[in-house]
């Protein structure tokens, strides 16, 4: 007879059997999805820190990109070639001048298997040239009685500030600086507030017992850089003569660009430029009693004398601006300019090919920079000390105009996410540090 019992018994063991082996591989199953999903999610978070940290690369290499460029670098930085290290990653930048200031940045980082592209456009600008109160690149001759000192223009006007007295002559701060690349040679009662410094190997002659020079006489060690003049594009619109008995508006240049092949300032003629204001005028000529006013209180007016250009003695320049940096004067032209006429500028003259000749009519609240230099007896220079810095520590201003995310080099880097030395075929070891690789 068969015990039922006992087969019952081994079929509810085989039964629990079964089922526990059921459970077993669905614990295993699940146990394997769930390591497999952490593990996809550790290399996913790995790969998103990877990302993070090349992104952050990325930026860092901008920022270098822009401190070589305000220290007179091109901007770039190492090359995919030869990139430059930093920690676990590596980085280049290719740098592009669009000009007016604007320089492109193409960085490119990679961190373990992170990568990253960006391009910045970063505005520039650059500290002014205008270092001192006169520079010349070959000599300068200063007749008796001058009078360089400086002022700060963010305390008012020259005239508004309290003055110092040195026999008999006023003066404000002493800061009126005097380069030249070559010799310089003063007279009797030449008043210097500042350094007057020549050019390396050369003196300072022509020193009196009633000269007084605040600073020091001793020779430079280095050349001042005269840099080229780029003149505005702007379509020629003609010849363009003044007359005294022309309407205020035929007489007047409101905010805008303009290109004249010739301007003439006929007799008694009164003529205003405002700004802000390009002014490209290949030939300047000016007649008895006339007159030119540069109003650049709303904005910078420059004007650019491409050839010669003619300043009668009783003719009439006067300015008004809340500082030199509004309103500069550059002379791009090598025929001798003879600036003969009464004026009270504020602002910069500039003519780095030209000899430039300036009567004792001429005061000016600004600065000088020419290729020789002449001065009248009695001559005036108020240099104006906001010149001297256009950023902190005298560095450039930069600003970003844009910034994006831009495609990879090439697509194998985005495929391909080995460590980024292999991937390149360079060794760590020679790759230099972002400071070193400035280009």
């Amino acid at each position: 007879m068969i015990d039922d019992s006992k087969n019952g018994s081994k079929a509810r063991r085989g039964a629990a059997l079964l089922i526990a082996m059921v459970a077993l591989t669905t614990i295993a199953v699940i146990g394997a999805a769930f390591l497999r999903l952490g593990v996809s999610t550790k290399s996913e978070a790995n790969s998103s820190l990877d990302q993070d940290r090349a992104f952050y690369l990325c930026e860092a290499a901008i920022a270098e990109s822009s401190l070589a460029l305000a220290k007179g670098k091109t901007g770039g930085i190492a090359s995919q070639a030869a990139p430059a290290q930093f920690g676990n990653g590596l980085f280049w930048v290719n740098a592009a001048n669009l000009g007016n200031g604007d320089y492109q940045l193409d960085a490119t980082a990679m961190c373990d298997s992170g990568r990253s592209s960006i391009r910045a456009v970063v505005h520039q600008v650059t500290p002014t040239q205008f270092q001192a109160a006169l520079i010349s690149d070959q000599t300068m001759n200063i007749s008796s009685n001058a009078l360089v000192d400086s002022y700060d223009p963010s305390k008012g006007t020259y005239a508004s500030q309290p003055k110092n007295i040195y026999n008999t002559k006023p003066y404000i701060n002493k800061n009126g600086d005097i380069r030249s690349n070559a010799g310089i040679n003063m007279n009797s009662q030449d008043l210097m507030l500042g350094n007057v410094t020549p050019g390396p190997g050369n003196s300072v002659g022509g020193i009196q017992g009633s000269t007084f020079i605040n600073g020091t006489t001793a020779a430079a060690t280095s050349t001042i850089a005269f840099p080229t003049v780029a003149v505005p594009s702007i379509g020629s619109m003609g010849a363009k003569s003044v007359n005294k008995a022309d309407p205020v508006a035929a007489r007047t240049l409101v905010a805008g660009n303009y290109h004249y092949t010739s301007l003439t300032l006929q007799n008694q003629a009164a003529f205003t430029i405002q700004g802000p204001a390009t002014v490209v005028i290949d030939d300047f000529t000016s007649n008895s009693g006339c007159s030119l006013a540069i109003d650049a209180t709303s904005g910078p007016v420059n004007l650019y004398f491409t050839g010669a250009s003619k300043w009668v003695s009783n003719m009439t320049v006067t300015s008004t601006s809340p500082s030199a940096r509004s309103v500069s004067l550059f002379f791009t032209g090598s025929t001798p300019v003879d600036l003969a006429s009464n004026a009270n500028l504020i602002g910069t003259i500039y003519a780095p090919n030209a000899a430039v000749n300036v009567s004792s009519n001429w005061v000016v609240y600004g600065a000088i920079m020419a290729q020789s230099m002449s001065f009248a007896s009695n001559f005036q220079i108020h240099y104006d000390e906001s010149l001297a810095l256009s950023g902190r520590n005298g560095l450039p201003v930069q600003s970003i105009s844009s910034w994006f995310r831009v495609p990879l080099p090439t697509a194998q880097m985005g495929k391909k996410r080995s460590d980024p030395f292999a991937l390149l075929g360079v060794a760590k070891a020679n790759c230099p540090y972002p400071s070193n690789a400035w280009n």
